[in-house]
């Protein structure tokens, strides 16, 4: 992918860096509907390090979608996901659930940790999906302390 984005080929854009091409992606996909795969990511997370950040900062900017902090194992297998949510109020179950959702979109981890960091704590919905679900760790201010 690497080679096709910096030296192009006859008849396809060239563009100077990941975050460039993804936006190449995305003008098309507004175009028509568009699948867009990356085959073989782990490897290309491994040649190339900040892909995930890339990756991470083009989302925001251009989904909305927030996921404060990404952590994965070297070998690609396992990911923590994690939000901080600075409110005045608890939070509830939806909060885990929309970034569960939000994570949907990296396959490539076999195993997936969800961290959530809050002011004010969370209700009693959400402390108890999160013993369901069994990879959610909620953490609340008094927590971070201890």
């Amino acid at each position: 992918m690497s080679k096709a984005i910096f030296e192009g080929n006859e008849g396809f854009p060239v563009f100077n860096n990941f975050f460039d091409a993804l936006s190449g992606i995305y003008e098309l996909a507004q175009k028509e509907k568009l699948i867009f795969v990356i085959d073989e990511f782990s490897y290309l997370a491994q040649s190339e390090k900040s892909i995930l950040s890339i990756l991470q900062q083009f989302i925001d900017l251009k989904s909305q979608a927030e996921i404060d902090f990404i952590a994965h194992s070297e070998d690609m297998e396992q990911a923590i996901f994690g939000e901080c949510k600075w409110r005045n109020e608890l939070l509830d179950k939806g909060v885990i659930d929309e970034l569960m959702e939000k994570c949907k979109m990296f396959k490539q981890f076999k195993q997936k940790y969800y961290y959530l960091f809050s002011k004010s704590g969370f209700t009693v919905g959400a402390q108890e999906h999160a013993f369901k679900t069994g990879n959610v760790r909620l953490i609340d201010f008094k927590d971070m302390f201890e």
